[in-house]
């Protein structure tokens, strides 16, 4: 029958524990068929209370049934009175995963296009090593996406480049999401018409300004294809009363919500 190592008692969240080791691997047991032949398993528990470094001992087994019942050993005849268990255990560290551009990417996307955000799942990566090389470790590395020539955000899985002396790492993958969008540019629109709206029936209007400079902020693309009639720019009298008054221009955003504009001047 097999023999099951499994580590047991009191474990510390900062230790990694691995059973590395067992011996023998199965056992021979001799006795009565019925019983010998309900048996499933050898089961060891290797108690790592209080330790911290790596051991290995001779650890007492029971046998145990098809119904997860022990079986007492007094009328049988087994191959290996105890089991020789070899337990590593090493300190653990959550270290970062490097996330500067030019740790997660290769290549760059398509002309127009720019990198606007990049995240990993998950941040950190739970290390098991030896003391010594986890305090001279600050961050982990990945494989880098390529981005080249992209026009679209980019999700990925990345494989973690490991160093040969860790004895375990919690993932060995991580995903990566690239957020690409078009270039954000600004350019001046010259001569928009302004109009002036809401003025009282009864109220004559001399208004100086008639045309406008905007400023339009946004992806090139919707940038470079905007003219100064598409631009609705405006001056809301409604509510004003004979006299001299200081008005803010409004451009409507509703037509165009991925720009943003700045008249100039801001009031007339």
């Amino acid at each position: 029958i097999p023999v099951n190592v499994q580590a047991s008692g009191e474990k510390r969240d900062d230790l990694w524990y691995s059973i590395s080791r067992t011996n023998p691997v199965s056992i021979t047991v001799s006795g009565a068929a019925s019983v010998v032949r309900s048996l499933t398993q050898a089961r060891v528990n290797s108690d790592v209370t209080g330790a911290e470094e790596g051991y290995m001992r001779a650890e007492p087994y029971t046998l145990i049934d098809a119904s997860g019942e022990q079986v007492s050993q007094a009328m049988l005849s087994c191959s290996s009175s105890s089991i020789t268990v070899t337990m590593e255990i090493y300190p653990t560290k959550d270290v970062p995963i490097a996330s500067l551009p030019e740790n997660v990417i290769t290549g760059s996307p398509a002309e127009g296009y720019e990198i606007t955000e990049i995240s990993i799942q998950p941040e950190t990566v739970n290390v098991a090593a030896d003391q010594e090389l986890l305090n001279g470790i600050n961050e982990l590395y990945i494989e880098p996406v390529n981005v080249e020539g992209s026009t679209q955000s980019i999700s990925a899985r990345a494989k973690l480049l490991k160093l040969n002396d860790f004895r375990n790492v919690s993932v060995e993958q991580v995903l990566v999401n690239i957020t690409i969008a078009e270039e954000t540019i600004s350019e001046w629109i010259e001569d928009v018409p302004l109009k002036y709206v809401d003025q009282r029936d009864d109220l004559w209007l001399d208004a100086e300004v008639n045309r406008v400079r905007v400023r339009v902020t946004g992806p090139r693309s919707l940038v470079e294809a905007i003219r100064a009639e598409d631009i609705d720019a405006a001056v809301n009298l409604a509510g004003l009363e004979a006299g001299s008054h200081s008005c803010r221009i409004e451009i409507a955003q509703d037509a165009h919500p991925e720009l943003t504009f700045e008249a100039e001047p801001a009031e007339v």
